[in-house]
Formats: C-alpha cells, sequence, structure tokens
C-alpha cells in the first residue's frame, strides 16, 4: 500500500502534463505529512533494497528532484512581502510547515543510505547543488530576515516552525558535509 502511495505522490511518469504532488505550484503540505509518513513507517527498512526510500530515490521515480522541487517552491514563498505566503495569498504557517515537512523528508532520506548509495545520489540527484546552497541561506539567516518572514499572528507557534526549518537545514548540510569529506 505504501509503494501505491508513493507512486501517487511521486509518480515516475506525469500523465497528460499533470504534476506531481510534490512538484504542483500550489502550496499545500498534505503530500508532504503523507510522504514523511511513508518514510517514518520504514525506518527499521533502512539500506533495504525494496525500501520505500530506495524506491523513492531510484532513476525510475526521481523523488529527489520531486522533493527538491517542493523545497524550492516553500523556501522561494519564505521572503514574499508582507509575511511568508502573503504574494499568493497562502498562510505563513503553511509556508514554514511546508519547507519543515520538505527539509525533514530530505533528512530522512539522507540518513537512511549507506556511503555507496550516497555517493550514488550525489552523481545522479541534479539539484544537489541547488538545496546545499539553499540550506547554507536558511542556517545562515539573520533574526531580522526571519522576522521579516514571520507575521506577529502565532508568533510562538512560528518561531518553533522556523527552529525546526533551521534544524533540518542543517543537517541536510552536515550529512552532505559528512560525504563530501569522505571521498
Amino acid at each position: 500500500r505504501r509503494l501505491m502511495l508513493l507512486h501517487i505522490i511521486a509518480p515516475q511518469t506525469c500523465d497528460s502534463g499533470k504534476r506531481s504532488f510534490l512538484t504542483q505550484s500550489k502550496l499545500e503540505t498534505a503530500s508532504l505529512s503523507l510522504l514523511h509518513t511513508i518514510f517514518d513507517s520504514e525506518r527499521s527498512l533502512a539500506g533495504e533494497e525494496n525500501s520505500m526510500v530506495n524506491v523513492f530515490i531510484s532513476d525510475e521515480q526521481r523523488g529527489m528532484s520531486h522533493l527538491s522541487s517542493s523545497v524550492i517552491k516553500f523556501h522561494n514563498r519564505l521572503d514574499d512581502d508582507g509575511g511568508a505566503g502573503a504574494k499568493v495569498g497562502a498562510p505563513t504557517m503553511v509556508v514554514l510547515k511546508g519547507l519543515s515537512l520538505s527539509l525533514e523528508c530530505l533528512c530522512m532520506v539522507l540518513s537512511s543510505l549507506g556511503l555507496n548509495q550516497m555517493r550514488s545520489l550525489m552523481t545522479e540527484w541534479p539539484e544537489v547543488d541547488d538545496i546545499v546552497s539553499l540550506c547554507t541561506q536558511i542556517v545562515t539567516r539573520t533574526e531580522a530576515e526571519w522576522n521579516k518572514s514571520l507575521t506577529d499572528e502565532g508568533a510562538e507557534e512560528r518561531n518553533l516552525e522556523a527552529m525546526r526549518i533551521v534544524s533540518h537545514a542543517t543537517e541536510v548540510c552536515n550529512i552532505m558535509a559528512s560525504e563530501e569529506e569522505s571521498r
């Protein structure tokens, strides 16, 4: 069942020009929540050939490209004038939650891979440099830049989500740096 859901979230081919749920232009977090749940339910199978992570990152599935697109989409809305998501009428929490979930899913995928799988992924994942750069931007964001993105309403919840985003971005950077050091 999880495999079927995975194929629906990030299909191998998008029929009739339709985009996968992860790469569509509208800002929604349900697909990311489902993907997170799929990965979370398989933590004990990490590294096994038929795990959902391995299916997701396969050449046919192109899951890392789909997930990268989602990270970039939410990150681009972070700096809208008037607060995160204001330009497209999306609530700030949707943007923050989407970015946090996207990055957390990336962390789950990357941390489940062995060294050889990681090396192979780095050569096959076209957006890897963009994601590392984006995560570095998130980690080095100033408090003033965060305050510009976060509206006052529900500030405590928004600040907590922003901390999660920074934590996940830091983890992605650390995983990528340790892979680079092992070369």
